[in-house]
């Protein structure tokens, strides 16, 4: 009895298919089935069938088609013939095939199952300015922040909530080591209380020229010969919720709680200097082990940021050294080392008062808690007027002083006569000499007397109460101090910070590998100003364009919508799929850990023989787990033996 053997070229796990003549749907089965069950190279009937080929002559797909295109040769010295293991071949009577040049075998489909790689970590850092006048909106951001829960599940999360205030209790010891004056400001004007969840901490340390550490002296003491050296250390907080990608529902829900109650319970307490690029810098200037490899950040705030490099402070030094000289020492009746002269010239003045008064988040004053303040302008030739109003640069020198948190009002400046003693002298040697009353020679000039030279050398007239005073040199050993605050980062304005920030960013990161985001006030939304808010014209600056500032009256969920398509772009999108020499890709589906099947469109992937790659479209993945599987198609060519 002669016998024609269909087979299949490459390995398969001999899995055949079979296609319903309703719907087209294929099922796929582990063993192949004779003509009596319909299965493999059966029809409907159980009578033989030649699936695969609408040719009657057999020389459609998957046969051996003659040089005519009719019927199909076998010739075992032909290399395009495919050779077959006994195993492998599927011996079919010839009386039931009937003519073998009509015969074609049936697809045989392997599948070939890929496990989806999970998603990189990364980190969500949001900047949220917690002042008062921002706590109405905070419902926003916590509807917000479910949105984005949903987008992240299965994916490996941690999130961080970051304030825009420098400094608090921490920073109280930060003072200049001579005067005493605070270095930093870490109090609320208004309440004198401390800032509330600052981002530094203030520690110190003293050294002996020998290098050992010791207790810091006093505030002014210049007996000691030490080094001081301060810094504010960047405090990171602990996450204030965590998504793991084998979480269920009820714990993701669990974590969104965790953040909708920790931004609740900000508050206020906030600095009124808002300075949420000294954050994002001193952020990424941790050390490098500490930052993840990827994270997007959010930058919530109602103010502009208009601080100035000098605000974000990183470090302060101060020294004390000794000194060896000697010193002029009053008082002298006998065997004086010299004499000094002097001659005093009563001036007019001009003098600057005004008043600090603090003022809170929403712009209201607090007079009752005003100080008054003074600053001596300079003397001038005479008084024109006892009082006018200051200048706009007067006005801006009593801001400064005044510092954060206050504003100045009744600033006025004052004109004195006779307001202090403008003083000339010299000194000399010659105990004969009267300079008072006699003329004497000076650096080759005569001067009638001290009069005369005060008049002559300083250029004013009137001039009175000569007098002179006997003086003594004598050894002395003192010390002397000095010290210096550093910024954080060396800026020249807040645009310098942000540029700062996006290097370190891109360094660390990589420019595809972190977004920025802003929800704030712009001139291009309907969100009106209220007291104490801003537009953020420098601050958007920061995020990745316009399409990143999202309003602060409206729903935050656009703004945490971002975040779904930077965790899209985290997933893994090309696979590995070798194919045989005569195999295809025949479908391609995503199988979840509940085993539901989702059949992807073949506009939703892409396939590169040459590389073997399997590309799919990133918006068909999620972060949940899921399997790629992979069908593949295997055309048989039927053999006589």
């Amino acid at each position: 009895m002669a016998v024609l053997a269909a087979a299949c070229g490459g390995d398969s796990d001999d899995v055949s298919t079979s296609r319903n003549p309703d719907d087209g749907s294929r099922d796929v089965s582990a063993e192949g089935t004779d003509g009596a069950d319909g299965g493999l190279g059966s029809s409907a009937d159980g009578s033989p069938s030649a699936a695969g080929s609408d040719d009657p002559s057999g020389g459609g797909p998957g046969s051996s088609g003659g040089p005519d295109g009719k019927g199909g040769t076998d010739d075992p010295n032909d290399p395009d013939s495919p050779v077959v293991s006994e195993d492998d071949q599927i011996l079919v009577d010839e009386s039931i095939l009937g003519d073998g040049g009509a015969f074609e075998c049936e697809r045989v489909v392997s599948l070939e199952t890929v496990p989806l790689s999970a998603p990189p970590p990364f980190d969500v850092i949001i900047v949220a300015d917690h002042s008062d006048s921002l706590s109405w909106s905070k419902p926003e951001l916590i509807n917000g922040l479910s949105s984005l829960l949903d987008n992240v599940v299965g994916h490996e999360v941690r999130f961080f909530v970051l304030t825009p205030t420098q400094y608090g209790e921490s920073s109280a010891p930060a003072v200049n080591r001579y005067s005493g004056e605070e270095l930093v400001t870490w109090r609320d004007p208004v309440t004198s209380q401390p800032y509330q969840n600052a981002m530094t901490r203030y520690v110190e340390r003293c050294t002996a020229p020998t290098g050992e550490r010791i207790a810091c002296p006093a505030i002014g003491d210049l007996e000691t010969t030490y080094e001081y050296e301060g810094q504010w250390q960047f405090v990171m907080p602990d996450p204030i919720a965590v998504v793991t990608a084998d979480m269920t529902d009820a714990q993701v829900v669990e974590q969104q709680e965790l953040i909708s109650e920790y931004i609740l319970a900000l508050g206020g307490g906030a600095s009124q200097v808002e300075q949420p690029m000294c954050t994002l810098n001193r952020y990424m200037l941790q050390p490098k082990e500490a930052l993840p490899e990827h994270a997007v950040f959010l930058v919530i705030s109602d103010e502009d940021d208009v601080s100035e490099p000098r605000d974000c402070v990183g470090e302060y030094n101060y020294y004390t050294m000794a000194v060896t000289g000697t010193w002029h020492e009053e008082g002298c009746d006998s065997d004086c080392d010299l004499w000094r002269f002097s001659a005093s010239l009563s001036e007019a003045s001009r003098f600057m008062s005004y008043q600090c008064v603090p003022v809170d988040d929403f712009g209201e004053t607090f007079p009752d808690q005003a100080s008054w303040h003074g600053q001596v302008l300079g003397a001038v030739e005479a008084c024109t007027d006892t009082r006018a109003a200051c200048t706009s640069a007067q006005q801006a020198r009593a801001s400064e002083e005044c510092g954060p948190g206050n504003i100045v009002e009744n600033c006025n400046t004052d004109c004195y006569d006779d307001a202090r003693d403008r003083l000339c002298g010299f000194d000399t040697s010659d105990p004969n000499l009267d300079a008072c009353t006699q003329p004497f020679d000076y650096e080759g000039e005569s001067y009638a007397n001290m009069i005369d030279f005060c008049a002559r050398r300083y250029g004013a007239e009137g001039w009175v109460n000569c007098e002179s005073v006997g003086m003594r040199t004598v050894p002395v050993s003192s010390h002397s101090g000095g010290g210096h605050v550093s910024s954080l980062v060396n800026a020249g304005d807040v645009l310098d910070m942000i540029r700062a920030f996006q290097l370190e960013a891109d360094r660390h990161f990589g420019e595809d590998g972190y977004n920025v985001a802003a929800i704030t006030h712009d001139e291009s939304f309907d969100c009106e100003l209220a007291t104490g808010q801003s537009y953020a014209k420098t601050l958007r600056m920061v995020t990745d364009g316009p399409s990143h500032v999202f309003p602060i009256c409206g729903s935050y969920a656009p703004a945490i919508s971002e975040f779904d398509a930077f965790a899209h772009g985290l997933l893994q999108t090309e696979y590995l799929v070798t194919l045989g020499s005569n195999e295809s890709i025949d479908t391609v589906a995503l199988v979840d850990r509940k085993g539901t099947k989702r059949v992807l469109e073949a506009s939703q992937y892409t396939y590169d023989e040459d590389t073997s790659m399997l590309k799919l479209d990133a918006s068909v993945l999620s972060a949940s787990k899921e399997t790629l599987e992979v069908t593949l198609v295997d055309p048989c060519v039927p053999r006589a033996r």
